[in-house]
C-alpha cells in the first residue's frame, strides 16, 4: 500500500474515481471535462491538497480539499479562467440552471471568519470494490496529517444530514464534531463538521 500526495499524472485516475464514487453528484453531472479542469486546478493550486492510496499500482481512493478554505473555489476559477471559460459558455447556452447552481456553490459564504487557518475536506472516496479495507480511514488520517503539516489549525467538511448515518459516524469517530446545519440546493439538509488539528 502506498499513500502519497497526488500529482497531475494522476488526474485521469482521479476523474475516473470521482465518477465511479459519486455517479449522481452535481459535479459528476457536469461531465468528465469539467472534472478534469476542476481537479487539475486543485492539483496546481498552492492551497489545494489531494492525497491518494494505491494498491498494486492502482489508485484505490483519494481525499481532496484545500488548506485555506476561504474563497478557495473562486480562486480556482479565477486563476484558471482560460480552462473554465468553455465550460461557463457551454453551461450558459445549454444548461443555464446548472451554471447558476455552480456559481452559487462558488460564491458560498466563508466557512469561518476566524483568525486561524481553516482547511476543508471536500471529497473522500474509495473505489467501490476496495471498500471495507479501512482505506477511507487511512486517507482521512493522511489528509489531516498533511493539512496540519501545511499549517491548517482547523479542518471543516460538509456531508448530507439525512440517510447518511454511516458517514456521520465515520467522521465523528475521527474526531470531527457537528458544528452547524444548513439547507443546500434542492432543499438538501447538510451538516458542517469541524476538527481542531
Amino acid at each position: 500500500m502506498l499513500i502519497r500526495r497526488l500529482t497531475l499524472d494522476d488526474l485521469p485516475h482521479i476523474v475516473d474515481m470521482h465518477t465511479m464514487a459519486f455517479p449522481d453528484s452535481f459535479l459528476t453531472g457536469l461531465g468528465s471535462y469539467f472534472l478534469s479542469v476542476y481537479y487539475c486546478a486543485i492539483l496546481k493550486s498552492r492551497d489545494g491538497l489531494i492525497v491518494g492510496i494505491h494498491e498494486a499500482n492502482v489508485l484505490q481512493g483519494f481525499a481532496s480539499g484545500s488548506v485555506r478554505s476561504d474563497g478557495f473555489n473562486s480562486r480556482l476559477v479565477l486563476s484558471n479562467m482560460v480552462e473554465f471559460v468553455p465550460i461557463i459558455i457551454y453551461l450558459a447556452v445549454f444548461r443555464f440552471p446548472a451554471l447558476l447552481r455552480l456559481f452559487r456553490n462558488l460564491s458560498k459564504g466563508e466557512l469561518h471568519k476566524d483568525s486561524y487557518q481553516v482547511g476543508e475536506l471536500a471529497s473522500l472516496c474509495v473505489r467501490p470494490v476496495s471498500q471495507g479495507k479501512s482505506y477511507g480511514r487511512v486517507l482521512l488520517q493522511e489528509f489531516i496529517s498533511e493539512s496540519r503539516r501545511l499549517g491548517v489549525q482547523k479542518l471543516a467538511l460538509t456531508t448530507d444530514a439525512l440517510e447518511n448515518e454511516r458517514v456521520i459516524k465515520f467522521y465523528k469517530s475521527a474526531g470531527f464534531n457537528a458544528h452547524s446545519s444548513f439547507v443546500s440546493y434542492g432543499d438538501r439538509p447538510m451538516l458542517k463538521f469541524e476538527r481542531t488539528l
